[in-house]
């Protein structure tokens, strides 16, 4: 009989309890699914423990399921009809203006205004709603359709149009939004109107997700999103000031053992000589490992990206991460396989599927998760106490590669670059470094020679 394996999951190599949120509700709970870690790696053991934990976690589901309806997650009919209001009384006022304009004598002038027809409409539906919802959702309702409030979420959109960034971004800065528009409703702050928020307010929902014992990380992550909104709305007219300014809270240094860290040289030997479950997760790992680049800027190298030994990367996160990379030597068999045949805009890596332009998803993302399972299975793992992640992940190529480069310069071994070198191999702003303005600003970009000679530096491990 096999074995029961139902809202389970392996983690490194230990079980957790796992429990899938559903999708309308994961902005309002803030995450996919909700994990329990089980501190054990016997199945039979993990199964035993693990119903009271799948008991809890389903109805923390359904208390969010609860409040969501409770505090109008959902697309409320009546907002949307008051936005509809407030646009008719807007396009009334214009109708107006233009009427008025056009009338050879204003005395005479004795047909009723569309403002005003538009007025008694709108007074009207206002008596019906004191009727069948009360006083307060018909009061609300008058606050949105006579511009005097403007529910959050419904400038969101606007703001995110205005706003280029990734459609993961967008997913987070929504997100932000969402969980601040529910709060604010739920303390009855004029059901989340924009206007009505003030820096008391910012302070109080700051304080409150503390409380809630949210990540600092996440929480500043979520602040800064509501920062760069509020400075949006404060050019659109509808806030004063930016009320998220000064809301950050302070970083934690990670616990004892706890910090993001390059690979060492046995641990590269252990990754490199493995079999690995395909050949694009081999030759991956291998570019980063002796190039440093990102995991997503590997996989969207195009052919005609490579000229000759160079690579002309596009850049997927700053305006330094655009930049020229010299192929190593070590990497040309597998630059010039991966090119072969293949027309200028093709990807090296078309083995691998391509997102739509408005996905979430990155076109790396098959490959993270598979080099997650193939780094476990490799005994390559390392965590702090109580820590959600591991301190080593694919990254950690990038961070050895520039480890590598600096203690070959340092210990003597290698020569003809500098640390500034360094920085633009791996798409580092100049600025952050020691004399950074001088050296970008003044000093300009380095010489192809130095960024052969910083890559050539970089030598895999003795096996």
């Amino acid at each position: 009989m096999p074995a029961d394996k139902a809202y389970l999951a392996l983690h490194g190599r230990q079980w957790r309890v796992e429990v899938f949120v559903p999708r309308h509700l994961r902005a309002f709970v803030g995450k996919a699914k909700l994990v329990v870690p089980l501190k054990t790696d016997s199945l039979a053991l993990a199964n035993r423990d693990k119903h009271k934990h799948v008991q809890a976690l389903k109805q923390e589901i359904a208390k969010a399921k609860v409040e969501a309806k409770r505090k109008g997650r959902q697309a409320d009919p009546l907002v949307s009809e008051a936005l509809t209001w407030r646009k008719a009384m807007d396009d009334a006022k214009v109708e107006d203006a233009i009427n008025a304009d056009d009338a050879e004598d204003h005395e005479r002038w004795h047909d009723p205004s569309a403002s005003g027809d538009t007025e008694a409409a709108l007074d009207a539906r206002y008596e019906e709603l004191v009727r069948s919802a009360g006083h307060a959702k018909a009061n609300a309702f008058m606050t949105v359709a006579t511009a005097q409030g403007t529910p959050i979420s419904a400038l969101v959109d606007d703001w995110l149009v205005e706003k280029p960034m990734k459609p993961r971004q967008k997913i987070d800065y929504r997100r932000a939004v969402t969980k601040l528009e529910s709060w604010a409703v739920g303390q009855g702050k004029l059901s989340g109107m924009a206007e009505a928020m003030t820096k008391r307010d910012a302070g109080a929902y700051k304080t409150s997700v503390v409380r809630a014992g949210v990540n600092w990380r996440t929480a500043n992550k979520d602040t800064s999103a509501l920062s760069v909104f509020w400075r949006w709305l404060v050019t659109q007219g509808i806030a004063k000031e930016n009320i998220w300014q000064g809301m950050l809270l302070p970083k934690l240094r990670p616990a004892e053992g706890s910090a993001k860290r390059p690979y060492t040289n046995a641990e590269v030997t252990r990754l490199l000589s493995g079999k690995a479950p395909s050949v694009a997760l081999k030759d991956t790992i291998t570019i980063a490992a002796l190039s440093g680049m990102r995991i997503e800027e590997i996989v969207r190298m195009r052919v005609g990206d490579i000229k000759g030994d160079l690579i002309d990367l596009k850049g997927t996160k700053t305006a330094a991460a655009r930049r020229v990379v010299p192929v190593h030597p070590n990497l040309k068999a597998i630059v010039t396989r991966r090119c072969s045949g293949k027309a200028p805009d093709a990807f090296l890596f078309d083995e691998l599927p391509t997102p739509p332009p408005d996905s979430s998803r990155e076109r790396s993302s098959p490959l993270v998760k598979a080099f997650t399972r193939y780094r476990r299975a490799r005994g390559v793992d390392e965590r702090g106490e109580g820590a959600r992640q591991s301190n080593v992940d694919f990254h950690s190529f990038r961070r050895w590669f520039a480890q590598s480069a600096r203690d070959a310069l340092t210990s003597g071994r290698a020569s003809g670059y500098s640390e500034w070198t360094l920085a633009e191999v791996i798409g580092h702003s100049k600025e952050d470094v020691p004399l950074g303005m001088t050296m970008s600003v003044y000093a300009g970009k380095d010489t192809l020679e130095a960024k052969r000679a910083c890559v050539g530096a970089v030598k895999l491990p003795a096996k």
